[in-house]
């Protein structure tokens, strides 16, 4: 939607604003627009500018300084920002319209209130702060809003992301991606579990894989024929197994058992 018109307006223009719009200003004309389009205006570098109320002047022994500016926020930098934070963020705050009085109010999504400290003003585009999410157990948004008086600047969200010492899930292994002497070896050392070496890869994934569901999938359609001869697809790994059971030489035989020697004859 275009601007009203006249769109530009000379600093010497009456400072009308009609209801519903916004008058900005790049410091040598003005412009009233719809508030949807504030965002596209001020990344042009434009400000949010208002003009006093109509028959407001200064205070008593003060000198006139222009339109009331409301101040605006475009960037919290130091972040990322987590939550359950070891110790407060020391982050700075960046928009315009900023002043040594300026105050903020930051507010989670989670319902608590978060009073920054520390703020130092830097100038009218930069203010620091220390952000404390110590107290906030898990990641949210945090709106922030700066207010000089009566003039409050339009929400600004952050990211709170969770603890970083929040567990991370596991991966899931490849298993599809695994050769059938990786399956074994993955079979028997994440699970602690032997997989019959001399069926097929298709089978043996699908062993790896029932071991990944839980006890209950052992007995299903992907169960295989274990080193006992049971339907079963797994066997307690109880000793050791020899190199040829987790597939390091799949073609090999199984070595032929030694013949006992009788006990009567040894002395």
């Amino acid at each position: 939607m275009e601007p009203t018109s006249p769109p530009w307006l000379p600093p010497g223009a009456p400072e009308t604003q009609p209801e519903g719009m916004l008058r900005i200003s790049d410091g040598q004309s003005f412009q009233v627009i719809w508030p949807v389009h504030l965002a596209g205006w001020l990344a042009l570098g434009w400000q949010l500018d208002w003009p006093q109320p109509a028959g407001a002047g200064p205070a008593p022994g003060l000198e006139a300084v222009g339109p009331l500016v409301f101040p605006v926020i475009t960037a919290l930098l130091g972040g990322p920002f987590h939550a359950r934070a070891e110790k407060p963020y020391r982050a700075v705050l960046q928009g315009s319209g900023f002043t040594p009085d300026l105050s903020l109010k930051i507010t989670a999504s989670t319902g608590e209130t978060l009073s920054p400290t520390d703020l130092t003003y830097a100038n009218a585009t930069e203010m620091a702060l220390s952000l404390d999410s110590r107290l906030l157990q898990v990641a949210c948004h945090l709106t922030v809003v700066a207010a000089i008086g009566s003039l409050a600047s339009l929400p600004f969200q952050v990211q709170l992301l969770e603890p970083a010492d929040a567990p991370v899930p596991a991966t899931p292994a490849d298993l599809d991606g695994m050769t059938k002497a990786e399956l074994l070896a993955f079979a028997r050392k994440t699970y602690g579990q032997k997989l019959d070496s001399s069926l097929s890869k298709a089978k043996v994934l699908a062993a790896a894989k029932a071991l990944g569901r839980g006890p209950e999938a052992e007995a299903g359609p992907g169960s295989v024929i274990g080193l006992d001869g049971a339907q079963t697809g797994l066997g307690q790994d109880q000793d050791p197994q020899p190199g040829w059971l987790l597939g390091d030489d799949q073609d090999a035989e199984e070595p032929e058992a030694v013949p006992g020697v009788p006990t009567d004859l040894l002395i």
